[in-house]
């Protein structure tokens, strides 16, 4: 089981980063968790060697692996357990054993060198409890950046999300609420795709007024608007309304590809809920179709290479608790989704590193060299590999380590 390491006082990191096209090794001094220096021979960015510490600093010897930032999931569920929704829903109430269960799933993501998640939502505000049991209550697990309470219309999909809005007017009392909580919000625009009926998902829930009043709003509040959407209708209807980012994304067209390239909008496919079913159909509700599922995952690769080449900005999300799709792990099935549906291995991680912070609002993302972008000033985090992440397929089975700083543990 792979180590979770604390980059706490004095401590000098030795491993092997990514820069100018090759793995160099280098030195990371991190004093408190913070990045002091980084020593080494031609690194983008790294200071010299005069970077002081006490003479009984730490080493921490890692230069036989592969470092990079740790990972970003940018869609998950806290408060499901990939196995039966209604089951977890059941569980809910039981508040001891629901913090049991979620400490388990924080866990998983560390060992899965997974440092930053996006929880999707849930009726109960489990999401924001693990928020708080991360930052306030030292249970180790990634920085949860949770939205609390989705927004969906009343009688649609969404009912284990949220209370449900009938006007626009319940809406901004939500986003008011939201707020003063969170600063991202999500908004179910769809219903989830038929495993019976290749292509079907269901109208729209809100209309293109409805929807660009309500994401409006959460922008003048300061929240940033995930939408939930799948089929042609849904998603173009969430990209024109100014989505922060579209999930799922199911039967898209081209032309509202086009629109998400030149809007700026983020795409965070999530393969991983139909694609993992592919290997274990014994996780298949009755009356599912093996052959729809299939059709449906074919066209979302067609659909992701050619946002790919338009250049969409893509993100990798799981939706970790959907059954099927573990949490922790599954971020490995998502990156291997992607590079099966033609995206470069380099940039997929690239995603999966890079543009989930700047999704969740990591200012150290906006910077080059997303393999090596620890600066001064920073706080430390990393996941060492035991093969390069680069070459090829990778796994939890391949991770050595995950090192967080105190301020995250």
């Amino acid at each position: 089981m792979p180590d979770v390491l604390v980059a706490g006082k004095d401590v000098i990191l030795r491993a092997r980063i990514y820069g100018d096209g090759a793995w160099k090794p280098v030195e990371i001094v991190v004093d408190g968790g913070v990045v002091a220096g980084v020593r080494g021979v031609g690194m983008p960015g790294a200071s010299g060697p005069d970077v002081s510490l006490r003479p009984d600093a730490n080493l921490v010897d890692m230069s036989d692996y592969y470092l990079t930032p740790g990972l970003v999931d940018c869609h998950v569920h806290l408060a499901m357990d990939a196995h039966s929704l209604q089951d977890a829903v059941k569980g809910w109430p039981d508040e001891a054993g629901t913090a049991v269960r979620v400490a388990s799933r924080l866990g998983a993501y560390v060992r899965a060198g997974v440092v930053l998640v996006r929880d999707g939502g849930d009726a109960a505000g489990i999401g924001l409890a693990a928020r708080r049991m991360v930052g306030e209550e030292a249970i180790i697990g990634p920085r949860v950046v949770a939205c609390g309470r989705a927004l969906y219309k009343k009688g649609r999909y969404g009912d284990f999300l949220g209370p449900g809005i009938g006007s626009l007017d319940e809406g901004r009392a939500q986003l008011d609420g939201a707020a003063k909580d969170t600063t991202h919000v999500k908004i179910c625009q769809s219903g989830i795709v038929s495993f019976k009926r290749f292509g079907e998902v269901g109208p729209a829930q809100f209309e293109l007024d409805e929807l660009t009043r309500l994401i409006g709003y959460a922008h003048d509040k300061g929240l940033s608007v995930m939408v939930h959407a799948s089929g042609a209708e849904a998603v173009d209807i969430a990209v024109r309304a100014g989505a922060d980012t579209v999930e799922h994304g199911y039967f898209i067209t081209r032309e509202t590809i086009r629109l998400m390239a030149e809007r700026g909008t983020v795409w965070v496919p999530t393969f991983s809920p139909l694609a993992n079913l592919i290997s274990r159909p014994e996780l298949l509700y009755a009356g599912a179709s093996l052959d729809v599922i299939r059709r449906a995952v074919d066209d979302h690769k067609g659909k992701i290479a050619h946002a790919y080449g338009a250049g969409v900005r893509l993100a990798v999300g799981t939706d970790a608790g959907a059954v099927g799709v573990e949490h922790g792990a599954s971020v490995y099935d998502e990156i291997e989704h992607m590079v099966s549906a033609g995206i470069a291995r380099h940039d997929v991680l690239r995603m999966a590193v890079e543009e989930g912070r700047r999704v969740l609002g990591d200012a150290g993302a906006h910077r080059d060299g997303y393999l090596n972008s620890w600066r001064p000033g920073d706080f430390f985090s990393g996941v060492f590999f035991r093969r390069d992440p680069l070459l090829c397929p990778i796994s939890m089975a391949d991770i050595e380590a995950t090192c967080l700083p105190p301020a995250i543990i």
